[in-house]
């Protein structure tokens, strides 16, 4: 069976709240049971970054090259729900980072995994400006929107 990711493509296309897109599946959000206030129990890593590239005009490149190791990541490495470099569209030497990991142990799995390797060795050829990034720890996750289809940011 197949790993399951957050499915981008079938979520636009039928719309979230409000017919506003999301970007999240359903269904991946209750196979990992993260809809769910964790009770202490550590349960999902994101991590996010900015990548600037010395030269804007390479930026585009860069983000291509990228995207055989985004899914060589998201295919074989366990506990990746989401491993996503994508071009800021303000910005035009900016990469935007965002992934998503099960837990600890998958993340340090990744740290030492050749698609991380490579990713950095890859980056790093198109002449990086700057990296900043940080990871997150979540301990409880909740829908935007209630059944009302108002947004919220409480997690109740």
């Amino acid at each position: 069976m197949p790993k399951q990711h957050y499915d981008i493509a079938p979520s636009i296309t039928k719309g979230g709240p409000l017919g506003i897109p999301t970007l999240l599946s359903p269904n991946v959000l209750a196979s990992t049971g993260v809809d769910q206030e964790i009770g202490g129990k550590m349960s999902l890593i994101a991590i996010e970054a900015a990548i600037r590239i010395s030269d804007p005009a390479k930026r585009d490149a860069a983000v291509a090259a990228a995207g055989p190791i985004q899914k060589a990541t998201r295919d074989d490495e366990p506990g990746c729900l989401v491993y996503c470099f994508a071009a800021d569209p303000c910005e035009d030497d900016l990469i935007q980072v965002y992934e998503l990991w099960e837990d600890e142990d998958t993340l340090n799995a990744h740290f030492d995994h050749a698609n991380y390797h490579n990713m950095r060795e890859m980056l790093g050829g198109f002449g990086l400006k700057s990296a900043v990034s940080r990871k997150h720890l979540i301990s409880k996750s909740a829908p935007v929107y209630g059944s009302d289809m108002k947004a919220s940011a409480k997690f109740e």
